[in-house]
């Protein structure tokens, strides 16, 4: 019951601070000691200062059953407890699926036993159930075990144990029985759980009151300045139209009315949420410790599904609204409304560039992009759609307006906004058109409320539309209303179907595991021995995938929202120490799928990678947010193994590591049963275009805002891993690097600790221009051919693969070209060539071969051929040349050479 429950009237059967507090083994060879920390880890223990440490026999089969135990022979009684939790850490074995498993046995030898999944490698946190045990209150003996499902042996088989303990449930998903108990009632009233939710009768003036400050992991202590928002799903069967809701904090433990809020719902038999948003009270500061639910003025019941704690837009003053931001090739135009009470003589609505990496700057600090005088209706016009001395446009930028008055301190106006019409600037090379037959998700049974599990419902207008021969699946919503929440934990897309989440629609992904129709895996990372970064995306299903299917969309304006369950792992100090109880999935996947769009969404509270593409082919991305990231490894657009063509206009990535991810990989051994990698065919990612776009990879992270990951360097077919023909232009890049690279194949059975200078795989046919460099650009020691940038990335300064033993590697061509076997290439009618970097001076081009051909010589940015009929050249300045052969008909080249020439 692990991730969300939490015990209360706790008693420690075993803490192990001193001692083995009378557990043992009877396995022969078993050292059994006392640790302050990990060994080999800088992290704490679970619970207090030490823990139990078991060091078993190496060498032996991993699934072989390692017990600890302990005998009462005056019995334990743990009677009214119904939870037992432990610690446990096991240090990485043969296979990556751990169990553990809780045994109890009575005086007259029966047994109640229950067991649990867990990912080694670091601090879980084990709760079990024991409710149904008939003998709690006389246990003989606790035993535990431990294994790894894997024949292999375990070489370093440490297990670590911590902090049992016996309670009961304090649940607000209310599914385990018992939770009633952690609440009072003031007043009069019945509490009881009944169908996984918390039945409240009461007369009026009860109130429904906890207290708690030792929730695990924090999920229902959190800070109320990050966590500001309380949500209550419910039925209201009473006649009850509004509900006072208290809160206490670690500041002030007392109820009052100061610390409160009254909220208006409806009663009906249908469930609601009701969200109590208290940022705009001074006293919502440090962490929550309780919280009171009062009915006004009714008596009746009341059924209280669950109740959470969200990070929601907090409540600011707001002087009105921005109602449209439209551009053309040289202004910008707004119109927006003022609310009449802010409007004072004098007062002036002044548009400010506000990027994302400025949101903690003061207004009179962003740079001004116009203004005019504050009316109630304003139109503000002839703002100029250039940035950077003409070299790039607005349509990345974030603008915000706010209302200057004539004295006191700028007001916003609305929330930041964009340009709306970037479509009049951009083309859908891989355009098609989907049949427009609507299958709304309510017809199916969807719900919308933000808390029942409507997977079922879309996937069935998924079907229904795919079976039909296509059409728009509509999750529909309201802007003007309170957005509807679609709850789902696994879509998946059908061929010719559209995923229309429209304005004021949220498909938010479940956290909820009895949702998901699979054992999800919580946490950040899973474990794949001696594979790095294998995170739980890649066993847990993505929320929306498409897979082996063609003529797929998902548009509408509304938004995809991640689970960002709040989590504090006191015993995790590395940077997944948020991480422990959400479940970690890919918002959008893309695998063995040709024509994919996706534009017009909003991706936020993303738990790990936001998209990824495998073996895709004709992608348009458009109008993409990825936005308010919630944890870390948040890149951005992922696009590998074998994915070709794909155009990106305007996307808005503001997150914690890599944006753009350019990976040309082989055999990468990470993913689960929707991640099917094929390694024998050309696995290059070829033919990207980014395009306006802000991509800032540096928000409490250092990814790089464009990405080359080339590790493919183990394939035999250098040819068949490479990165090429990628176009960047019109974007601002920002990171640790705004263009940068990950070097170091990690899957060649060697560490990765990015220090192999030779161990890539090719990069050619980069162009990268026009855009703003707010970040370091290196490749390191990756040396691409024909890279064209403004950002001082140079090519390779000698030819990449001259012998041609890997076939086309590093080359480019015109004309027809064929590599049939290693060492030769054809070339008809056509030229092969690589771009490099020289520095002046005078050179030679040969080759040898067979057939009619000349080498061939040009500056990059001048179509005058520079060299003669020799092959000697001058490089009269430093720069980057196209240094290749020309050939009339059909020509075999076995090798060119490039050297300084004599003269």
């Amino acid at each position: 019951m692990s991730n969300r429950c939490s015990l209360q009237d706790k008693i420690m059967i075993a803490s192990w601070e001193d001692g083995a507090d009378g557990f043992g083994t009877l396995e022969k060879g078993v050292e059994i000691t006392n640790q302050s920390n990990v060994p080999g880890w800088s992290t704490n223990v679970y619970e207090g200062e030490k823990c139990l440490t078991l060091n078993f026999p190496k060498g032996e089969r991993a699934d072989k059953h390692r017990i600890l135990a302990k005998d009462f022979p005056a019995g334990l009684n743990l009677g009214g407890r119904t939870l037992i939790e432990y610690g446990i850490w096991a240090f990485e074995g043969p296979g990556k699926d751990f169990f553990t498993q809780l045994t109890l046995y009575s005086a007259d030898g029966k047994s109640f036993e229950s067991k649990a999944y867990f990912i080694p490698s670091l601090w879980r946190g084990i709760i079990f159930d024991v409710s149904k045990c008939k003998f709690l209150s006389d246990i003989r003996r606790i035993e535990f075990a431990t294994w790894c499902e894997s024949t292999k042996p375990w070489e370093n088989p440490i297990i670590m144990f911590d902090g049992l303990a016996a309670g009961y449930p304090l649940d607000l998903d209310f599914n385990i029985a018992c939770t009633e108990k952690a609440f009072t009632l003031t007043g009069k009233g019945k509490l009881n759980i009944e169908k996984g939710a918390l039945k409240f009768e009461f007369k009026k003036n009860t109130a429904l009151q906890l207290k708690n400050d030792t929730s695990y992991n924090n999920i229902y202590n959190p800070p109320m300045e990050v966590r500001n928002t309380m949500r209550i799903a419910l039925k209201n069967k009473s006649k009850a139209l509004q509900m006072r809701v208290y809160f206490i904090t670690e500041n002030d433990t007392v109820f009052n009315r100061a610390k409160s809020k009254t909220i208006n719902f409806d009663h009906g038999q249908n469930i609601q949420t009701v969200d109590i948003n208290f940022s705009d009270n001074p006293y919502a500061k440090g962490h929550l410790r309780g919280f009171r639910l009062e009915p006004v003025n009714a008596s009746g019941v009341m059924i209280i599904e669950r109740i959470s704690f969200e990070r929601e837009k907090a409540i600011t003053p707001n002087a009105g609204q921005i109602l449209s931001c439209k551009a053309n090739r040289d202004n910008i135009t707004i119109r927006g409304t003022i609310n009449k009470k802010y409007l004072s003589t004098g007062a002036r609505i002044q548009l400010m560039y506000a990027p994302f990496y400025k949101d903690e700057l003061q207004p009179s600090q962003l740079e001004l992009l116009g203004e005019c005088a504050a009316t109630e209706n304003f139109v503000m016009s002839g703002i100029d759609n250039k940035r950077l001395g003409n070299k790039m446009t607005h349509l990345s930028s974030r603008m915000r307006a706010f209302l200057k008055p004539s004295y006191g301190e700028p007001i916003p106006i609305g929330e930041p906004f964009f340009i709306e019409n970037w479509k009049d600037f951009c083309n859908n090379p891989y355009e098609f058109i989907n049949p427009d037959k609507i299958f709304p998700v309510e017809s199916f049974g969807a719900k919308g409320d933000g808390f029942s599990n409507d997977t079922r419902a879309i996937q069935h207008a998924i079907d229904a539309a795919a079976e039909a021969g296509g059409g728009r699946v509509v999750l529909k919503g309201n802007p003007s209303e309170k957005k509807r929440e679609y709850i789902a934990a696994h879509l998946h897309m059908k061929a010719n179907v559209t995923l229309d989440i429209q304005p004021g629609a949220v498909l938010r992904q479940s956290p909820f595991k009895e949702h998901y129709g699979y054992k999800p895996d919580y946490g950040h990372d899973n474990i794949i021995p001696g594979i790095p970064w294998t995170h739980c995306m890649y066993t847990n299903m993505p929320l929306v995938l498409a897979k082996d299917t063609h003529n797929i969309k998902i548009t509408g304006g509304g938004v995809i929202r991640m689970d960002d369950t709040y989590t504090e792992n006191p015993s995790w100090t590395h940077y997944a120490k948020n991480c422990s109880d959400r479940i970690h999935l890919v918002p959008i996947a893309v695998c063995n799928t040709r024509n994919v769009e996706i534009t017009d969404i909003d991706i936020i509270r993303c738990n790990n990678y936001h998209s990824i593409f495998y073996r895709a082919d004709s992608v348009y991305i458009g109008n993409l947010k990825l936005i308010e990231v919630a944890c870390l490894s948040g890149d951005g657009v992922s696009l590998g193994n074998a994915v070709t063509n794909v155009k990106i206009d305007r996307l808005i990535f503001e997150s914690n590591d890599d944006g753009i991810v350019l990976a040309s990989s082989y055999k990468d051994p990470r993913g689960g049963n929707w991640r099917e990698r094929v390694d024998t065919i050309d696995s290059s990612v070829r033919n990207i275009t980014v395009s306006h776009s802000y991509i800032d990879s540096n928000r409490n992270g250092a990814g790089k805002a464009i990405a080359f990951i080339p590790w493919g360097s183990t394939n035999p077919r250098q040819d068949y891993n490479e990165i090429d023909n990628i176009c960047v232009t019109d974007c601002v890049l920002r990171g640790g690097h705004s263009v940068g690279t990950w070097p170091d194949n990690p899957f060649d059975g060697k560490p990765f600790d990015g220090n192999e200078q030779d161990d890539y795989a090719p990069v050619k046919n980069i162009n990268i221009v026009g855009n703003e460099y707010l970040s370091l650009c290196d490749l390191m020691w990756v040396k691409p051919t024909t890279f064209i940038t403004d950002c001082g990335i140079k090519s390779s300064n000698e030819l990449k693969n001259a012998d041609f033993s890997d076939r086309t590697a590093y080359w480019s061509w015109t004309g027809r070209v064929s590599a049939t076997e290693k060492g030769r290439i054809t070339v008809t009618d056509g030229c092969l060539y690589q771009g490099l970097w020289l520095q002046p001076g005078t050179y030679r081009v040969t080759f040898t071969g067979k057939g009619n051909a000349v080498p061939a010589v040009t500056k990059a940015g001048n179509n005058n051929q520079i060299n003669n009929s020799d092959g000697v050249f001058l490089a009269d300045s430093e720069g980057t040349y196209i240094i290749g052969i020309n050939t009339t008909g059909s020509t075999d080249i076995t090798g060119i050479c490039l050297e300084k020439a004599n003269h």
